[in-house]
């Protein structure tokens, strides 16, 4: 039995990412506990099962009594200052050390796993001899022949053409991450960002350059890496090694009416094919694109209503207002709390998502095939990869209309290629979970000591030449 420690988004939907394989370590004796900054995660992760552990940087904030001239004119200028001071203590309080001491004595770990976002922890971890994997549920950052970038809807061939265009979207991206990190951590924080990586890496006595490319550090962290997705459903490429393409797999639904389950599944005819539609939580409460959930909701209701021949059950986060579609016909069924997504899944025939991976992987457990309307972050790239493999069809955000998707949905009920396809990757999908998961790729990790490099006097002396 080992002591395992899970840091992740405090986002739901980035939890229930590492819930399954989580589930998996605990099911073999293994203790499970969750490190997060957000304390109001807690009542999720206990209820899993899991250990809770609230992390608590130190943040060190100056004093905000004085409030300048410029700030008292210009209410805005005091935010900024506050959020740039807000930045610099949350990066400097990674070489706190007594906090992660604390952590480390408090929950004695034996290995950790790691969000990539959250590279930047395995520092004090490695410093300490403790093995770090990094988990993500995209795809890889780094550059490979012929396959574009996570956030890319371009689908590769194999001609000479789509190779380049692909080296062109990655020089692209590339370029745009870099210049990105480098002005927010200028502008926001006053700090040199790779600079502050490389500092932090000498802090807790590990090498930088063993750890990191110079300019990159955190695209090419030398650190075990598993993609929470098989192979199967990428574009073909080769794989850089160290990166682990795995199944966590789909916790098996309960029956219908569980628990605390409040579903109305008496509204749910059999005699007619329902059509679930799901943007999930984060999507349908952001600021940024709850307009843009609320247009293409409007559309897809709007046709629906005038189609009784389907039921349409929709799904969106709890702060999302549904008053408008409270006059809805008896066919048209609009939610916005949780419900047990899976068992609507078993009882659907078509699946309208925003192409989270999370929503495709449970649709090709069910073999539902989809419409993908992605918006943002790695859901292009994932509605990419459904069209590639003939699991649904995709539609721009753009070109979204009502008419078209009741078309698209008729289209994929009546073709029995798409079903088909789904069949195929879901066999796939059990025959990598066979072979190994992402539980036993962990457990695989907990004898191996993790190979760091001390930062010598030296190398610390070279590096902060640099």
């Amino acid at each position: 039995m080992a002591n395992i420690l899970i840091g992740a988004d405090p986002a739901v939907s980035h939890l229930f990412q590492t819930f399954n394989f989580a589930n998996d370590l605990k099911d073999r004796g293994h203790v499970v506990t969750y490190v997060l900054s957000d304390d109001t995660k807690r009542e999720c992760v206990e209820s899993q099962g899991f250990r809770f552990y609230h992390f608590k940087p130190a943040l060190n904030l100056p004093d905000d009594k004085s409030i300048s001239l410029l700030e008292r004119l210009v209410p805005i200028v005091r935010k900024i200052r506050r959020l740039r001071q807000h930045a610099r203590a949350w990066h400097y309080s990674f070489l706190d050390k007594e906090t992660f001491q604390a952590l480390v004595e408090a929950l004695t770990p034996n290995l950790a796993v790691l969000e990539t976002s959250m590279a930047l922890y395995a520092f004090p971890l490695l410093g300490r001899k403790i093995p770090v994997i990094l988990v993500c549920s995209d795809w890889p950052r780094g550059y490979r022949d012929n396959a574009p970038q996570a956030n890319s809807h371009f689908i590769p061939t194999s001609s000479r053409l789509s190779r380049y265009r692909c080296l062109f979207e990655w020089a692209s991206f590339r370029t745009r991450s870099y210049v990105k990190v480098k002005l927010l951590g200028f502008f926001l924080m006053g700090l040199d960002v790779f600079k502050f990586y490389r500092r932090a890496a000498r802090h807790y006595g590990l090498s930088a350059p063993s750890l990191f490319d110079r300019e990159r550090p955190m695209e090419y962290l030398r650190l075990p890496e598993m993609c929470l997705c098989p192979a199967a459903f990428d574009f073909p490429r080769e794989l850089r090694p160290g990166r682990y393409f795995l199944d966590s797999g789909v916790r098996q639904a309960e029956p219908e009416g569980g628990a605390g389950e409040d579903f109305p599944w008496d509204r749910l005819r059999s005699d007619i094919p329902t059509i679930f539609c799901s943007f999930g939580s984060i999507l349908s409460e952001s600021g940024r694109w709850r307009g843009a959930v609320r247009n293409v909701l409007r559309e897809i209701v709007g046709a629906f209503s005038n189609e009784s021949r389907f039921q349409l059950v929709a799904r969106v986060g709890a702060k999302f207002d549904i008053s408008e579609f409270d006059s809805a016909p008896d066919h048209i069924l609009v939610i916005n709390k949780w419900i047990p997504q899976i068992k609507v899944l078993r009882r659907a025939s078509v699946h309208i998502t925003h192409g989270g991976f999370s929503s495709i992987r449970e649709s090709i457990e069910c073999q539902v095939p989809m419409i993908v309307i992605p918006f943002n972050n790695d859901q292009p790239g994932n509605a990419a990869r459904v069209v590639y493999h003939n699991l649904g069809v995709r539609v721009m955000l753009s070109k979204v209309v009502g008419a078209e998707i009741v078309k698209q949905s008729k289209l994929l009920i009546d073709s029995p290629m798409y079903k088909e396809s789904l069949r195929k990757m879901k066999l796939e999908f059990d025959r990598q979970r066979a072979k190994q998961s992402a539980a036993d790729l962990i457990e695989s990790q907990l004898l191996v000591t993790p190979k760091v490099i001390s930062a010598s006097s030296e190398a610390v002396e070279a590096g902060s030449n640099k």
